[in-house]
């Protein structure tokens, strides 16, 4: 009979992940186990298992134990995100010069109550 009979490591779900996730619930406490479990979850409900998995998998390459930290994993892999290509600004696109001068003395003046130098 085993210690702890209800412990994560004594189930059949268990024993079905990936050794490196094995390994990466084993070094995280019984509350952050909980939490992974859970994102799990979340994550196979609404992708597929696969991603959940791949999302753990980087969390323990960056030894990421919290659920807020596996959801911006989960994001950053697996969003779409818009690929824009870099802007040519070898034609003096940012060489503009200031309109306006502003005189920080006056602005000064008038946060500290005094009165208009204009």
């Amino acid at each position: 009979m085993p210690e702890k009979p209800r412990s994560l490591q004594n189930t059949e779900i268990y024993q079905m992940m990936p050794q490196q996730i094995q390994s990466y619930l084993d070094n995280c406490t019984s509350s952050q186990c909980g939490q992974v479990l859970k994102l799990i979850a979340e994550l196979t409900a609404s992708s597929v298992f696969d991603k959940a998995i791949k999302t753990v998998e980087a969390a323990a390459f960056n030894d990421a134990h919290d659920q807020d930290s596996l959801k911006s994993l989960h994001r950053r892999i697996f969003s779409e995100v818009l690929e824009l290509d870099p802007i040519d600004a070898s034609n003096g696109i940012l060489d503009i010069a200031p309109i306006v001068q502003a005189n920080i003395t006056d602005y000064d003046c008038l946060l500290t109550g005094g009165t208009d130098r204009g």
